[in-house]
């Protein structure tokens, strides 16, 4: 029983931007099914597929689930459940604050440019590079931090990177 529609080819794009793939995908309604066990895809990805008239179609995955026994004349397989509309991100904020002073609290604030660069950090110490490279990535990353138009900008609080 064959009623997928033929395969094409996708492309996985993680939510750090990294492009995996390209895998053979059904687009089937509001599903897509990837029959590769070797796919890298999670909540959050992004497919992407090149339409015919050349542009790029973007399905966020909502859920992605790996069946190890077939259906409908399929193997082993993903099945991807998707929106056309990026998630927003749910921010979720627990405060509590007991004799504090200079408290700082909202969001697109400095802890987040602290977290984004200890992140580039670990990014850099787990590249597939040569031990050089990354002492210079790492180099050139805390020079950056050390201007001093940066440091006014962040308040000084990259130092400790």
């Amino acid at each position: 029983m064959h009623f997928m529609n033929k395969r094409e080819e996708a492309q996985v794009q993680k939510a750090d931007g990294a492009i995996k793939g390209p895998y053979k995908a059904r687009f089937v309604g509001s599903t897509i099914f990837i029959d590769d066990l070797m796919a890298d895809v999670e909540e959050e990805d992004c497919i992407l597929r090149q339409l015919p008239n050349g542009n790029i179609e973007r399905s966020f995955v909502t859920n992605a689930t790996f069946y190890d026994r077939g259906i409908g004349g399929m193997g082993p397989h993903f099945q991807i459940k998707f929106s056309k509309t990026k998630p927003l991100e749910q921010a979720v904020q627990n405060i509590n604050i007991n004799n504090a002073q200079g408290i700082q609290v909202g969001s697109n604030n400095i802890q987040n440019i602290t977290n984004t660069f200890y992140a580039l950090i670990k990014k850099i110490e787990s590249a597939d590079a040569s031990p050089e490279d990354k002492k210079e990535a790492k180099f050139l990353l805390r020079e950056f931090l050390a201007h001093p138009l940066v440091v006014a900008i962040t308040g000084g609080v990259m130092s400790g990177l």
